[in-house]
């Protein structure tokens, strides 16, 4: 709301038109303490082509195995208070976006999405809201290209693959299960001891 005071425009609509990485430049004004650690993104590969061995800590599943966060444009970035901050595509001019990534612990463990790794998104009014959560400027399509999706199961479902904790935060934050019935960290998590 603050950026949308000093700018006359919502973070989601001076993406659209300048860029995230123009908005990236603005982030030390908004987020105390906010440094850079890294410029990896999803192009980044290994000798092998793999892209999951240059990003500057592990990133994991949450059913094991490693995986590419989906937001995978511009780099890694702390805050203050050790938050680890990651952004995806520029939104399309009129949608929500961008989609904004936080590793709630930084890189200390789990490092796992839909544990301490959760999806949000800018609107186009002003707000930062959990990824899968409704919104008139939500644009549900092509998620690869600033797209976003609904809570569904299919968007919090715990295997390997860039987008498949997407909403993860939705049920986090509603403390509801994505399979229906129960919570999100009780019986959806389930009892796992994270560090």
């Amino acid at each position: 709301m603050q950026f949308m005071d000093d700018n006359d425009q919502s973070i989601s609509d001076y993406a659209a038109e300048n860029g995230t990485p123009a908005l990236i430049k603005l982030l030390p004004k908004y987020v105390k303490g906010v440094s850079k650690i890294s410029d990896w993104g999803y192009g980044v590969k290994d000798e092998n082509g793999d892209n999951t061995t240059t990003m500057p800590y592990r990133i994991y599943a949450m059913k094991g195995g490693r995986t590419i966060p989906p937001c995978d444009a511009y780099g890694f970035r702390n805050d203050i208070s050790g938050k680890t901050i990651l952004f995806d595509d520029t939104p399309q001019s009129g949608f929500n976006g961008p989609r904004l990534c936080i590793d709630l612990n930084g890189d200390k463990r789990p490092n796992t999405m839909g544990i301490d790794i959760f999806s949000f998104q800018f609107t186009t009014d002003g707000h930062v809201i959990p990824e899968g959560t409704e919104h008139p400027n939500n644009r549900y399509r092509d998620v690869h290209s600033g797209g976003t999706v609904r809570a569904s199961p299919t968007y919090c479902r715990g295997d390997n693959g860039q987008y498949n904790t997407l909403a993860c935060a939705y049920y986090a934050i509603h403390d509801i299960s994505p399979k229906g019935n129960g919570t999100f960290w009780k019986d959806f998590i389930g009892k796992k001891q994270y560090k």
